[in-house]
């Protein structure tokens, strides 16, 4: 895909991955060749958030696949910069999920920025994309570790894997806040909103002092623990949840 040349218009070159959806009368759109069509800029619909945005077109994205990458841990922003450096032509969506917590050093409280996948990163390609076209150029930075499964078997994650890693670098977004909770009768923590929405299930342990909630995570079988932070509203009953 490239920037349009002519003022108003926009060259879509549309890879088999993606669908394209305008709202332009058939007559509006001029097919250049058996892939790429001039488009009035007036034809795209609104943006929703699934969709790829490159200057003055938009295109829907299709099926896409998601890889981890184990680098230096407290070194993932660091590698995340060399990368970019080093390969600037190689413009794919890289992800690395924090999470917002307050940390307590010397009697004072520190705000700061922890990572919810310590010493990995995430990867986007679409799907008919070979990783193979750019494992050696991740290889080839500093601190790089692994692809998993490994690097003789790159696979993409599936599954809960999945859906744990897009809870986070979807539906969450780059920096976890705090979630809304409040305590049942029986003072079993209940979330109303925020990124612990959907990890009830593994929540191991909720500190209401600290406003703290220790999560069980896991990636290709290997479990970890991560506290999220929490705030009290009100009573559930308040709420009219009970």
């Amino acid at each position: 895909m490239w920037k349009p040349k002519i003022p108003g218009f926009s060259i879509l070159t549309l890879p088999s991955s993606v669908a394209f959806v305008s709202s332009a009368p058939l007559q509006e759109l001029l097919l250049i060749n058996h892939s790429s069509l001039l488009i009035p800029n007036s034809s795209f619909p609104p943006a929703p958030p699934c969709l790829c945005e490159n200057s003055s077109f938009l295109c829907y994205a299709g099926p896409m696949d998601y890889y981890a990458l184990q680098v230096k841990t407290r070194g993932e922003e660091k590698f995340m910069r060399l990368f970019r450096g080093k390969y600037p032509d190689i413009n794919l969506p890289l992800y690395f999920p924090q999470r917002a917590l307050d940390l307590r050093r010397g009697g004072r409280v520190i705000p700061s920025k922890l990572p919810v996948f310590p010493g990995y990163i995430f990867l986007e390609l679409d799907s008919e994309e070979k990783i193979g076209n750019y494992q050696w150029a991740f290889r080839k930075t500093e601190g790089f570790y692994r692809f998993l499964r490994s690097n003789q078997d790159i696979a993409p994650l599936k599954n809960r894997d999945l859906e744990l890693v897009l809870h986070f670098i979807k539906e969450v977004g780059p920096l976890a806040g705090k979630s809304q909770v409040y305590f049942d009768e029986n003072s079993r923590i209940v979330v109303i909103s925020g990124p612990m929405s959907g990890l009830e299930g593994r929540i191991i342990k909720a500190d209401k002092r600290k406003g703290r909630a220790k999560i069980k995570l896991d990636l290709y079988g290997d479990s970890f623990c991560i506290d999220l932070a929490f705030e009290v509203l009100v009573k559930g009953r308040e709420l009219g949840l009970e």
